[in-house]
């Protein structure tokens, strides 16, 4: 139970990254209701990308989150309530942290809209929103992490064996119905976004208990399956808005991409993990997608809405050059931080 699964690994890895893309490419789309900017006209070759990463940057995180959360269990002796206060740790303290010291401070002085907090808004209404849980623009994955952690920790029981593994997925396809019904307009702390992560969450959970079948099934057979499945969904996509279909193809392409990427993968880490800069970027990627935004923000407003060459672009041409400035100045600032992290904290050495 102990055992890596590099797949695993990589698509964290890989999700955190496209997130980035995905915040570069936004500008672009022809709706997106939580982003206030918009370009001048919407651009349909980045409008297709957007489409298709949205079906599998976060859900493919929160996949991966229950597929190790699951794992967690299955390894773990320790109560709920150690599980529980070792999870709010781990999400919550960033969540603060981040909005208390660099969320709300960068976009106040910086003036940046984001969804929930206008342009011209100051330091007591940044704070207020920040702490009403209504402004925390990319920190809502935190929350909505941390809610459907504590559900799935009172599923435990059920998370820990394959036979009832299944009665937890159903019962989070069930609260998931709920979430969309009953809770959709609310605006407080990310309650109204938890059916993705309940239902991703759960697919890893699956997943997890069905690795040793994934295994059998063979390296070509796992690449055919994704990938079939995985273009298949795509071919389909402008045809899957709204709910339930939404959900339903998440789901799906998410499953796509873990067959794809378990069998390019395999057992072993690739070579694009045994690299400096995969190896980096897998142990800092959670800092790195803290600390991405307002990047991908500061081009937009600060560059595209102040050079008139820059509008004149094509919104793919946009995306190609402003998505990797954003990642090398999120990379720069990530290091900055690890650096200072490290001072004031030193990794103590083992004693001989």
């Amino acid at each position: 139970m102990n055992r890596r699964f590099p797949y695993i690994s990589l698509l964290k890895t890989l999700a955190m990254l496209m997130v980035v893309l995905l915040h570069s490419s936004l500008y672009f789309v022809n709706f997106n209701p939580f982003w206030p900017l918009k370009a001048n006209a919407p651009d349909a070759v980045v409008d297709g990308m957007v489409r298709v990463l949205e079906c599998m940057v976060v859900p493919g995180f929160f996949m991966a989150s229950g597929f190790l959360l699951t794992r967690s269990l299955c390894v773990s002796s320790k109560g709920w309530l150690a599980q529980a206060a070792g999870r709010s740790k781990r999400l919550l303290l960033p969540y603060f942290v981040t909005g208390i010291l660099y969320l709300v401070p960068v976009y106040t002085l910086l003036d940046l809209p984001s969804f929930m907090r206008p342009e011209g808004a100051g330091w007591t209404d940044g704070y207020s929103a920040f702490f009403r849980g209504q402004f925390a623009d990319h920190l809502w994955f935190l929350m909505a992490l941390f809610w459907s952690t504590l559900v799935f920790l009172c599923m435990a029981p059920l998370l820990r064996k394959r036979s009832t593994v299944w009665a937890a997925a159903t019962l989070s396809v069930g609260l998931a119905w709920l979430n969309t019904t009953y809770m959709s307009h609310w605006c407080y702390y990310n309650l109204s976004q938890l059916a993705q992560p309940l239902l991703m969450m759960a697919l890893g959970a699956v997943l997890f208990h069905n690795h040793v079948l994934l295994e059998r099934m063979g390296r070509w057979n796992l690449l055919t399956g994704g990938l079939v499945l995985t273009v298949g969904i795509l071919c389909i996509i402008h045809w899957t808005d709204g709910n339930p279909a939404w959900h339903t193809r998440n789901f799906l392409c998410t499953l796509g991409l873990a067959l794809l990427l378990y069998g390019m993968v395999g057992e072993k880490p690739c070579r694009l993990q045994q690299t400096r800069a995969g190896m980096w970027f897998e142990k800092n990627s959670m800092l790195f997608y803290l600390l991405h935004s307002p990047f991908p923000l500061i081009c937009f407003v600060y560059i595209y809405r102040n050079s008139e060459w820059v509008q004149s672009l094509p919104g793919a041409i946009y995306v190609s050059i402003f998505f990797p400035l954003a990642v090398l100045c999120t990379v720069l600032l990530t290091r900055s931080v690890v650096k200072i992290l490290s001072k004031i904290n030193p990794p103590q050495s083992g004693k001989a």
